[in-house]
């Protein structure tokens, strides 16, 4: 099924051939896409596009995808140079690993292999594309954007309105009744290195910890836990770059996109990773300043002066963030989504929690609370449950380090190993002729 999922964008770009005379000259974009949890047709356009945009949504809802030969072999072509440039690919190998081991083997970050590929059913793919996107009861359309209701509403009447509905499907499906994936994070500290081919010797460095939200206060710890990473990650980049010069960036970010809509548990988990590049001679001494600076953080809490300048900078981009159209589009869409919209079907009330809970964290905060949060938020101590995994240049042979000398040597020295290299040749020439005589 992953595999079939994924297929399903590439699995669309060989009809858009036919209608490629209808976008020439447009700014437009639409694609649709399927996620763990959910699936979407996304997209921009200009205004005077939008009709176009509405045709293709039109298409997709109401074309049958059918196979043709030629085009479904250079698909599959596709498919198959995108999966041997991210066996090449050191990163693609390092962030497989972190994905097995932050997330025990859930099957869903799972990389498609060439073996799977190949037994791929083109004709099962199409018709889940079809059954997908075949019911336009099921979708929630969201417009965001300088719209005229007057322009906007013949053209929903003339292309959506006349979208067919699928015979024995109902209407929009609820998220709490979605399957939840199998995830957990270790139970104990795991420290693994993944070496990897590389042409430059670098070092990738990713920390990782559990984060568990409580249900009733989810909201409102989720703005807390934005603060905290805005101001781990200004520590940090103090320390490990502008104090010991060992890094040039860092980022700290959060992510939950594991948990189910459907997830009745009393915490909603996910995690807050920290990530930088170094020398790989510096690495361990790294990851244990990491280590101690969250651990002194959680001890002693952030000082009055890193409160004030994160409240001053979340100010500074709340304010600008409601002046663009893909904030609002963002808070509408996972308004819908929400378990609260899915209760209540209230979409001014999720709105309206979404702005009161930021507002109530924002005028608490204060160190004591936030070192308060790190205790609740991080596992405590943080040194008792988390992932350090490291991506280190794999040990070249002997032949791979002679390389390496020669390549990085003076030219004078390249020169003289070149000498050196051919009179060697030219004596094991020799050699070979006078044993060939003396054997006749």
């Amino acid at each position: 099924i992953y595999v079939t999922d994924r297929m399903i964008i590439l699995l669309n770009n060989p009809n858009l051939c036919a209608v490629a005379p209808l976008l020439t000259g447009r700014r437009l974009s639409l694609s649709p896409a399927e996620g763990a949890y959910a699936r979407s047709v996304k997209g921009s356009c200009s205004p005077h596009d939008l009709e176009v945009a509405l045709q293709l949504i039109h298409l997709l809802m109401t074309s049958d995808l059918k196979l043709e030969a030629g085009e479904m072999d250079s698909v599959m072509v596709q498919l198959r140079q995108g999966i041997e440039a991210q066996l090449r690919s050191p990163l693609h190998a390092y962030h497989t690993r972190i994905r097995q081991i932050n997330y025990e083997g859930c099957h869903f970050f799972d990389p498609i292999t060439l073996d799977e590929l190949e037994k791929v059913d083109l004709e099962a793919s199409c018709k889940h594309h079809r059954a997908t996107y075949s019911n336009p009861a099921e979708f929630t359309l969201i417009f965001t954007g300088k719209l005229k209701f007057t322009v906007l509403l013949p053209l929903l009447t003339t292309y959506l309105a006349t979208i067919p509905a699928a015979e024995g499907r109902g209407g929009r499906m609820d998220p709490r009744k979605v399957k939840p994936l199998p995830f957990r994070f270790p139970d104990q500290p795991v420290l693994e290195d993944v070496e990897v081919d590389m042409v430059s010797p670098v070092t990738q460095i990713q920390i990782t910890f559990p984060i568990g939200l409580n249900r009733a206060t989810a909201r409102e710890e989720l703005w807390w836990l934005a603060s905290i990473c805005r101001i781990l990650e200004t520590r940090l980049l103090q320390k490990l770059r502008f104090e010991f010069g060992d890094i040039y960036t860092v980022s700290v970010s959060n992510f939950f996109g594991c948990e189910a809509p459907s997830s009745n548990r009393d915490k909603l988990w996910g995690d807050v990773s920290i990530a930088f590049t170094c020398d790989p001679a510096n690495k361990d001494r790294l990851v244990a300043m990491t280590l101690a600076t969250l651990e002194l953080l959680q001890d002693e809490g952030p000082t009055q002066a890193e409160v004030d300048t994160v409240l001053k900078l979340e100010t500074f981009d709340w304010e600008n963030l409601c002046q663009e159209n893909t904030f609002w589009h963002d808070v509408i869409a996972n308004g819908y989504q929400s378990r609260r919209f899915a209760e209540t079907s209230d979409l001014d009330a999720v709105w309206t929690r979404l702005r009161d809970t930021r507002e109530t964290v924002m005028s608490s905060m204060t160190p004591e609370a936030l070192r308060t949060m790190l205790h609740m938020l991080f596992p405590y101590p943080c040194r008792s449950r988390y992932t350090a995994i490291t991506m280190m240049p794999k040990p070249p042979g002997v032949l791979g380090r002679l390389a390496f000398k020669f390549m990085t040597a003076s030219p004078a020295v390249q020169a003289v190993v070149a000498v050196a290299g051919v009179g060697l040749v030219a004596a094991a020439a020799v050699a070979a002729v006078m044993a060939r005589r003396r054997a006749k």
